[in-house]
């Protein structure tokens, strides 16, 4: 939070920023953790123009946004208890789903007339904010208007996140969230952790990026660098973890853990006796 802080400061000490944000993953989880970032930065004096499927039901200064709702609609329910019960080699189908569920994300928002406009347009930012969960596909904006990126991510670092800041990845010590091991494996785990990795890089590589790139292309012209070019414009990524969650894991100073940024401060404070107090038999 004090990363944050910095973050904002240095906007507010010089002329407020004019910031894109896009958001177009379809899962309201999610924006819930992003939201509050955002109408922060606007109550801070910045301009935003917000991309989503969830537009704010109260209108604030400052924040435009563009409405996404009804362009991509998921049929299927993803559980826990999925994740939770899957296999080491299980959880690579996974990659697949997401890499799907980017792919449409990326077209049906870049078709949308408002966001054409955009695509289109003069218009004039100083940063843009998006969520890099399963696409990398908006880092075009950042390459159109020339500008830096502040990426987020509503969960762990993903393994094709790592390159983009130079985030640590060594598999013998530090596992992937798509295998089951802790951060103490044996030699048997260690190849499994090692192979997961290597497949999820490999495999974003070719099933993300690749299909990505030519939607990107189709709006933004066969010219368009490369993904993983665009994406180290990558100046810092938020991340929506805390490692006494998820373990501790070395980090590099771009990558900043704020879990419960999305947490309101209570109207009133509870003490431990009432936690006693108030429980049930």
């Amino acid at each position: 939070q004090q990363s944050l802080s910095a973050l904002q400061c240095s906007f507010q000490s010089a002329n407020s920023a004019k910031i894109l944000a896009i958001f177009s993953h379809i899962g309201k989880s999610h924006f819930d953790v992003i939201a509050p970032f955002l109408e922060q930065l606007a109550k801070r004096g910045h301009d935003l123009l917000t991309i989503s499927h969830f537009p704010r039901k109260e209108p604030l200064p400052n924040f435009k946004e563009i409405d996404l709702r009804g362009t991509f609609v998921i049929n299927k329910t993803v559980e826990v208890i999925e994740f939770k019960d899957a296999s080491n080699f299980g959880n690579i189908m996974s990659l697949l789903l997401l890499s799907e569920w980017g792919a449409i994300s990326c077209e049906r928002t870049l078709q949308h007339p408002e966001v054409q406009k955009l695509i289109h347009s003069n218009e004039k930012f100083d940063l843009l904010v998006t969520e890099i969960f399963n696409t990398d596909c908006f880092y075009a904006f950042a390459h159109k208007f020339n500008i830096p990126v502040v990426a987020f991510s509503t969960c762990v670092v993903m393994p094709w996140h790592h390159d983009r800041i130079g985030e640590p990845d060594n598999p013998s010590f530090i596992p992937i969230q798509f295998v089951k091991s802790s951060d103490k494996m044996d030699l048997v785990e260690r190849l499994i952790n090692t192979f997961s990795l290597l497949f999820h890089k490999i495999g974003a590589k070719f099933l993300m990026d690749a299909k990505v790139h030519k939607i990107v292309s189709k709006h933004f012209g066969d010219d368009l660098p490369p993904l993983p070019e665009l994406t180290e414009r990558t100046s810092i990524i938020l991340l929506n973890n805390h490692f006494s969650l998820n373990r501790p894991r070395p980090h590099v100073p771009g990558v900043i853990e704020v879990a419960g940024l999305h947490i309101k401060q209570s109207s009133r404070r509870v003490y431990g006796s009432d936690v006693f107090t108030n429980l049930k038999p």
